[in-house]
């Protein structure tokens, strides 16, 4: 007889960073012989990392169609099916909020009793349509579940409200990562750097993928300005998306093709983060980025904008940057910071504030068995 805790994660598209890195981080770290995580996502696109991961850790993904409105009636049938054939878990955890609902209405009509919900950033979509979508679907979402999550105290207030935060009823699953992979290491940072070619320069990094929310605009503008003072200056960008096309005919136009590398979807990411010299990012709006987790535990001096909560300052090497300011003068803070040299080992940092993923796992672990 099966006696583990099984967690079911609803996560929407394949992942491919972000919620899913968050997710592997945790699978990751908690005992497989105690809690089962499984998932189910709608996607078309094929099997990926993140499937491939989650297998090898013992895990199961399961695929729906991806929810259209042409096609809704079909996929409400698919996912009444799924249910009754999967209806022994403890918990279904929703991350996605265009189709929770859907899923709490199925979980719960099959006797899954604890429907949480995890609110992961701070606006419901960075373009307009879905976020008028996502605020009516997230309206009943919220009255259903009966749990509620967030990745930030930020991140809760705006999806459950101040009330709800004061009140300790919002659970705050820090964005916490394997630690000692990012471990700041000057034998690796050599090593990439060598790889890539770029012994010599002052390389300027981010990542995230190519979409409205992280402002890639606004970030050639402001490496432009860096470059100009910094010929050495070079501008790494990890991710892809809808918006990449778009900003490689920027960089073109700006005559910057051969100052900005597109790495797209790496699977080295700890030690492109060791090749950096400094780590920018300059979102609209963000929940808790994990990636700017990451880049404080490679001791990377970190130029965020204060769009993004300052929970996430862990180290003394980070600085918040308004976006009301232009260019200029973001990219003056850039040039200042980098005369500075800083780099340092920054794990035990990582760890006392409870966003090393071993810690952080435990924690969630006991929770699941505490329900």
């Amino acid at each position: 007889m099966n006696d583990k805790i099984k967690i079911l994660h609803i996560i929407g598209k394949r992942p491919r960073g972000g919620i899913g890195t968050f997710l592997l981080n945790m699978h990751s770290n908690i005992d497989v012989s105690k809690i089962q995580f499984e998932y189910l996502i709608n996607a078309e696109t094929p099997e990926g990392d993140f499937d491939r991961k989650v297998k090898e850790l013992g895990g199961k993904v399961y695929v729906l169609p991806e929810l259209r409105y042409k096609n809704t009636l079909k996929y409400l049938k698919e996912l009444n099916h799924f249910f009754e054939c999967h209806n022994d878990y403890k918990a279904v955890h929703v991350h996605s909020a265009n189709i929770g609902v859907f899923n709490f209405v199925q979980a719960k009509k099959h006797g899954i009793n604890y429907l949480i919900v995890h609110s992961h950033n701070t606006k419901y979509s960075d373009k307009k349509l879905n976020s008028i979508r996502n605020f009516f679907m997230q309206i009943p979402l919220k009255k259903m579940a009966n749990i509620y999550f967030a990745c930030s105290k930020k991140a809760g207030k705006f999806l459950f409200g101040k009330n709800n935060i004061d009140k300790g009823k919002v659970y705050i699953a820090n964005n916490a990562i394997n630690a000692e992979k990012f471990r700041y290491n000057k034998s690796i940072r050599e090593k990439t750097r060598k790889k890539l070619g770029i012994q010599n320069k002052l390389v300027l990094g981010h990542v995230g993928r190519f979409n409205n929310q992280k402002n890639h605009d606004f970030l050639i503008d402001i490496f432009q300005k860096v470059h100009e003072v910094k010929k050495n200056s070079i501008l790494i960008l990890i991710g892809d998306g809808e918006l990449e096309n778009e900003i490689r005919l920027k960089v073109k136009r700006l005559n910057l093709e051969k100052f900005v590398y597109f790495l797209g979807i790496r699977s080295d990411v700890a030690d492109l983060f060791q090749a950096f010299d400094l780590f920018i990012l300059p979102s609209l709006f963000e929940g808790l980025p994990l990636v700017g987790i990451e880049a404080q535990a490679s001791g990377l001096p970190c130029i965020l904008s204060d769009s993004i909560t300052d929970e996430i300052k862990i180290t003394d090497n980070v600085e918040f940057i308004s976006l009301s300011h232009d260019c200029n003068y973001w990219a003056n803070k850039l040039i200042e910071i980098t005369k500075k040299n800083i780099r340092e080992d920054t794990y035990n940092n990582i760890v006392k504030s409870g966003y090393d993923a071993k810690f952080a796992a435990k924690k969630l672990q006991q929770f699941y068995i505490d329900l």
